[in-house]
């Protein structure tokens, strides 16, 4: 078993359709809820060779304590800069709550219960895990070349590269200096982690 966890707004998706093309139907997709039920679930994990999704890490591995770990980080203020433009002008008008629809400035959401909710997610999904626990980092800004490497080191030979669900940037919002020192004020495990993976 290998857990590929998708962090949001980190290329998950495009990564998904290349696990999809290389496990074919052994390969579980678990984007419905956060932690694993063990008691619903295993049954259909048991001819699975790798689960892909947004999923809190250590509810697998105390399933699958020696499943190994492969995810993709992007810089955080690249990211929180995708969250936005995806919350904001991607999700369906019917979809959005007061909060999202409130998303007026990025300023302002930097500021917002979105945003605290947004940095929460970290822990939320990685926990106390850190890099050394994970078998493959790969990194947003160097999805081809990284996707080489992680081909080279899961044995997985021709395999087509996708680039889906690029978020665009609607407001040609610059994120300066000042900016980005204070996004990664608030988010210091996972700008932390970043930086050691991205080496």
């Amino acid at each position: 078993m290998i857990l590929s966890f998708h962090y949001p707004k980190t290329a998950g998706t495009s990564f998904r359709e290349t696990l999809i093309q290389i496990y074919h139907g052994k390969i579980y997709l678990h984007y419905h809820k956060i932690y694993l039920d063990k008691n619903i679930e295993r049954k259909y994990l048991y001819d699975v060779e790798i689960v892909h999704g947004h999923f809190n890490i250590k509810s697998y591995r105390d399933v699958y304590p020696d499943a190994p770990i492969i995810t993709w980080l992007r810089d955080p203020a690249d990211r929180v800069l995708s969250y936005y433009n995806y919350k904001k002008y991607k999700v369906k008008v019917e979809q959005r709550d007061s909060a999202k629809a409130n998303l007026l400035h990025f300023e302002n959401f930097l500021d917002s219960e979105q945003f605290d909710f947004f940095v929460n997610k970290f822990n939320l999904f990685f926990g106390d895990y850190i890099v050394k626990d994970f078998l493959f980092i790969g990194i947003v800004e160097r999805y081809d070349e990284d996707m080489k490497k992680l081909s080279e080191l899961m044995g997985w030979g021709k395999y087509q590269v996708h680039h889906l669900n690029r978020s665009l940037n609607y407001e040609k919002i610059v994120l300066t200096k000042e900016l980005r020192e204070r996004i990664c004020r608030r988010m210091p495990k996972e700008y932390e982690m970043y930086m050691e993976a991205k080496g």
